[in-house]
């Protein structure tokens, strides 16, 4: 098939209208509903929710296709993002969208686990050939330009290769999140605006950049230090749709325009994806509004959601009276360089990273215990090979006398090479000893903890359980006050409550030095 379709520049300028401001490709949140939001507050150009090609292409997912992919004629420039690692199934999924879009775009840069499961996003980073197939795959046979999403390498010279390897296969346009693929979650870091910077320098096509997007300001300083021709917001966009215009709006102002959106258009949206979306919009005020936060978890019908809304509404009003804002430009920072910025209005989501994460300590001991096994399976090896030794040195002993002392037509050197055998192997006995006798006290300080924990255990059992003090329940062992788990969270919240809507110091001082320390946030840790 002749491909006639427009290419670099000349798509990027005359299909996509030269864009500014892109909206990221994020499973279910860039979903038709919030589209029609961001594009009311600025962006220029949206990317679809990454859809998996082999499901989409399947025939049997007609509920799957109906439920992610929702569009009309207003929803453009859009751009329709896959992930795979199959060119038949690729080019099967992007032939079901190119007459509803303007590209699509291979998914390259996703860190997530189902991606290491799936095998596709980031984790084709080292299969070039693979990458090289499935875009000149689709390079060739849609109708529509191909577009790729891609992470970083350490190493920047093998970085500018990939671009390049990309360009030349058929990426129309090259968006670079500036971030190694280890970077995600609690590790997320920041990105590296100067691989951006040499990407640019490198290939002939249009080049987006994406990270470290927190604040409006962020935008035009992305492009001075960069050169790229356009700027993504992912994360930012969600926790503030209006990031692509200047100045602070309330949150449920976005909240109220959304949900009217997506009353309009009952398919534009889904109730898993409205929750997220409001839980996101709410999040600075949620530590506050503990019944709306339980409210809002259980709602499964609109009418709920704008209930919950308005009630937010109600109470934020209220709040943004009693305390008039001093600086409206924001130009005040915490301690740790971030602006302060009302609780009731959209701003970004500063990430903390967490010291102790539950989740990778489990992960931890799992990979301790089979580091375990393994050492004990070796420990039995290396006994097994000592016998071995034992065995073969006592038939070199044997030997030895035999030549010495029976056989006189030995000479000197044979025997002297003998008896340099058997001293090895009593140096290998020797060496092997000292490791049985380490694993053997590394065993016996391991059994002496365990036989110390359960006796812990054992004493701690056989004394009376306490009771919490509110509700009768045992008491937890980590609460100072001496109250179950719940009736804990449910004090410490009322408590947080009183403290941030209080302007008393002597009152904050008063609630921080009876706050109980397994619930109190992260952002008050240094302060108590």
């Amino acid at each position: 098939m002749e491909n006639m379709k427009l290419e670099g520049y000349d798509f990027f300028n005359k299909i996509l209208k030269k864009p500014k401001y892109i909206v990221a490709p994020m499973v279910e949140h860039s979903e038709h509903a919030w589209r029609i939001l961001t594009r009311r507050y600025g962006a220029d150009l949206c990317f679809t929710p990454m859809f998996n090609a082999k499901l989409f292409a399947d025939p049997r997912s007609e509920l799957y296709r109906k439920e992610q992919w929702n569009t009309n004629e207003k929803d453009r420039p859009l751009i329709v993002q896959l992930c795979g690692n199959d060119p038949e199934y690729m080019l099967k999924a992007g032939k079901l969208v190119e007459d509803k879009c303007d590209a699509v775009d291979v998914n390259l840069g996703c860190p997530q686990h189902i991606a290491r499961r799936g095998h596709y996003g980031s984790y084709l980073m080292e299969e070039w050939d693979l990458i090289e197939s499935i875009v000149k795959t689709l390079h060739k046979n849609l109708k529509v330009p191909v577009t790729c999403k891609i992470r970083v390498y350490p190493d920047m010279e093998k970085t500018l290769r990939y671009a390049k390897m990309l360009e030349n296969a058929g990426c129309q346009m090259l968006t670079v999140h500036a971030r190694f693929r280890e970077q995600k979650g609690h590790n997320t870091g920041l990105a590296n605006w100067e691989y951006i910077k040499k990407i640019k320098e490198t290939v002939k096509i249009p080049v987006v950049a994406n990270g470290n997007i927190l604040y409006h300001e962020d935008i035009q300083r992305c492009l001075d230090e960069t050169g790229a021709d356009a700027v993504m917001s992912g994360e930012g966009v969600l926790y503030n749709p209006g990031i692509f215009r200047p100045g602070y709006l309330p949150v449920w102002h976005y909240a109220e325009e959304y949900l009217n959106i997506c009353k309009e258009l009952p398919e534009s949206s889904t109730l898993g994806s409205i929750r997220a979306h409001l839980f996101k919009l709410f999040k600075p005020c949620l530590h506050l509004h503990i019944d709306l936060r339980a409210r809002l978890a259980k709602a499964d019908v609109l009418d709920e959601f704008f209930s919950i809304v308005n009630e937010f509404k109600e109470r934020l009003i209220k709040t943004a009276e009693e305390n008039p804002i001093d600086d409206p430009e924001f130009n005040k920072k915490d301690e740790k360089g971030h602006r302060i910025i009302p609780h009731w209005l959209a701003q970004p989501y500063i990430r903390e990273k967490l010291v102790h994460d539950k989740r990778k300590m489990e992960k931890q001991q799992k990979e301790n215990e089979i580091q375990k096994e393994d050492e004990n399976q070796n420990l039995t090896h290396t006994i097994d090979n000592k016998n071995s030794i034992d065995n073969a040195n006592n038939n070199n002993n044997n030997n030895d006398k035999t030549e010495d002392y029976k056989d006189n037509n030995n000479t000197d050197e044979q025997v002297a090479k003998k008896r340099k055998i058997t001293d090895n192997n009593t140096n290998d006995i020797n060496h092997l000893n000292e490791k049985i006798e380490e694993k053997k006290e590394t065993s016996k300080k391991e059994d002496i903890k365990k036989n110390k924990y359960k006796n812990k255990v054992k004493q701690t059992r056989t004394e009376p359980r306490i009771r919490c003090l509110k509700c009768n329940n045992i008491s937890s062992n980590h609460c100072l006050h001496k109250y179950c788990k719940l009736c804990c969270r449910e004090v410490m919240d009322s408590d947080l409550k009183e403290y941030f809507t209080s302007k008393s110091e002597e009152i904050k001082k008063n609630i921080l030095s009876k706050l109980c320390p397994i619930h109190i946030p992260h952002s008050l840790k240094d302060k108590v």
